[in-house]
Formats: structure tokens, C-alpha cells, sequence
């Protein structure tokens, strides 16, 4: 593989997996500059090379092909390395947009971390690439146990810049949006069976200008969502009974997991399909073959014995 290429691909990587929690993204970008050349024991500038010259781009137009990448998962920018690599580049490149682009989503839940050192936790799963910090609200009603509140939430908003994955187990959800939206929430999930009028509580959820998910436990049917499907940005099959982080995968949840799937192709949605509970590297693969797009760890990212980043690669090789 040519030097710049392979200076490139790594920029990238560095970018997208080291550096998340440093914004702009330009900011970004210099960090990842400066390690690469550190890296190589080249000047900084025969780095910028790399894109400003090589692949007839500006900063500011690397900068966007890249946001676009990491937010969007567009391709452009491996269609420009394409264009100007070598044919020995080829390999590098089509794994890199594997990589990056193969888009699974993995939600840390900060469950299982530890609340002594909860901002510290958060900004480890983000350094170590994760896409979501997952955020599991109990009540001690709808559920046995009582976690976190609003204030909790907008503690964590600024440890991190990834979206808030917000999971409300909570009796009338619908009273506690807004407060969740104010604390930093990109993403509120609300259980239907706490919901008897969950037409209403998803159209809060929009119009308070974040994303709407629709949890299900168990033992509820699909069909349930039949009239309000249409209308959902997520949807989260819970495969271990709520309220209680560590338990076991339900083996029965994975033909759920495929008939939804089914489902949100053949209406042609992109509405996202997360699976929380019981995830690990063994389990991940089997629950993405079956159509999940987003995976909740909390145990496996938190208490496995290994560094935060150790654990999300784990979770990430078990993918291919």
C-alpha cells in the first residue's frame, strides 16, 4: 500500500475511533493530524498533503466528507481515495469502508458502569468509539428498581458529544419529555405498555425536537405497533425482561428481532432497530444476522474484566 493511502486510512480511523469526543470536527481532524505524523516522523503539513493535494480537497472540504461519513455514513470520501490510490490501495480502502460504514450502531448502558465515576465512564466509551451512550431511567413503578433523573442526564450531556440514547422505564412518560429534552436527550424511547396513548407521547417527542423510540418487552407483540410504526425513528425489542441490568438473553427474541426486520423492509423504513439486554460478543453477531442495526451492552461493555475500549472492539471484530 502506497505511504500517503496508508497515512490516510489511519487519519481516518483515528478520527473516527480515538478522537469522538473532540468537537469541532476540525479540532478533530488536527489531533488526529498530529498523531499521524508522530506517528510516521513526518511534519504536519506533508500530512494535510495527503488530502489538499492528493485528493484535490480544502480542509474544509475534508472536514465535510468526513462529518458526512461519521454522521450519515456516506461514502464520498472512499470514492475519492479510489480514485487517486494505487491498485495496491484497494484492499486497505474496501476495509476501511467496512469499517466505518458498515452501519452498527453500539450503545454502551451506563447501567452497568460505575456511578462514582460515571463522566469518566462515559468519556471512555466514547474515546473508544461507541455510537450512543444508552441511558436506562427507572422509576421503581413501572419497574422494581429507581435509577437516574433529568439532572443525571444533563451531568452526562457534558462528558460527551455522541447522541443520548434516553430509555424511559417509567409509569406516564409523557410528564417527564420535556425535562428529558431540556437535560440533553438526542433520542427518548418510551415503553408501549406504559403508554395507552402512544400516538400522543410520540408526537411530544417530536415536537420537542428529538428523535422517538418505541420499546417492547418480552411478552409484547409486534402487532402492537401496527398504527404508530410508520411514524417511529427506533424501535427497541428488549430481550431480557427491564428493570435489572446483567440477565440473559431470551434465545426466543431473535425471531422477533427478524420479524420486524422483515417488517421496516418491506415499508421501506428507515426507522432504527435496537435489542437490549443479554448482549455480548457471542450474542452480537446472532442479533445483527437477524436485523438488529443498534446493540445495548451494558455488563459486557462495563464488567467484562477488560479496559472500556478492549470491550467495544470485542463487540465490534464479533460483527465480521
Amino acid at each position: 500500500m502506497s505511504k500517503r493511502i496508508e497515512q490516510m486510512l489511519l487519519l481516518m480511523r483515528l478520527m473516527k475511533e480515538e478522537f469522538t469526543d473532540v468537537y469541532p470536527i476540525s479540532a478533530r481532524r488536527n489531533r488526529a493530524v498530529q498523531r499521524v505524523a508522530q506517528r510516521y516522523g513526518v511534519e504536519r503539513c506533508t500530512i494535510s498533503d495527503v488530502y489538499i493535494r492528493r485528493l484535490g480537497l480544502g480542509t474544509d472540504g475534508f472536514d465535510d466528507l468526513l462529518k458526512r461519513l461519521f454522521e450519515n455514513r456516506d461514502k464520498s470520501i472512499f470514492q475519492l481515495l479510489r480514485q487517486h490510490g494505487d491498485a495496491k490501495d484497494q484492499v486497505a480502502i474496501d476495509k476501511l469502508e467496512r469499517e466505518l460504514t458498515k452501519g452498527i450502531k453500539l450503545a454502551p448502558s451506563i447501567l452497568s458502569a460505575n456511578f462514582g465515576r460515571l463522566g469518566e465512564q462515559v468519556a471512555e466509551a466514547t474515546r473508544a468509539g461507541a455510537d450512543y451512550i444508552h441511558i436506562d431511567v427507572m422509576d421503581g413503578h413501572f419497574v422494581p428498581n429507581i435509577t437516574i433523573g433529568a439532572p443525571v442526564v444533563a451531568a452526562i450531556r457534558s462528558w460527551t458529544n455522541l447522541p443520548l440514547d434516553v430509555h424511559l422505564m417509567i409509569e406516564a412518560p409523557e410528564h417527564q419529555i420535556n425535562q428529558f429534552a431540556d437535560a440533553g436527550a438526542n433520542i427518548i424511547t418510551v415503553h408501549i405498555e406504559a403508554c395507552p396513548h402512544i400516538h400522543r407521547v410520540v408526537q411530544t417527542i417530536k415536537e420537542s425536537g428529538i428523535r422517538a423510540g418505541v420499546a417492547l418487552n418480552p411478552g409484547t407483540p409486534l402487532d402492537t405497533l401496527n398504527e404508530i410504526l410508520t411514524s417511529l425513528d427506533l424501535v427497541l425489542v428488549m430481550t431480557v425482561n427491564p428493570g435489572f441490568g446483567g440477565q440473559s438473553f431470551i434465545e426466543d427474541m431473535l425471531d422477533k428481532i427478524a420479524r420486524l426486520r422483515a417488517e421496516l423492509d418491506k415499508k421501506g423504513l428507515a426507522t432504527e432497530l435496537e435489542v437490549d439486554g443479554g448482549i455480548n460478543a457471542e450474542i452480537a453477531a446472532r442479533v445483527v444476522q437477524a436485523g438488529a442495526r443498534v446493540l445495548v451492552a451494558g455488563a459486557a461493555v462495563f464488567h467484562s474484566g477488560e479496559t472500556v475500549k478492549e470491550a467495544l472492539g470485542k463487540l465490534r471484530a464479533s460483527l465480521f
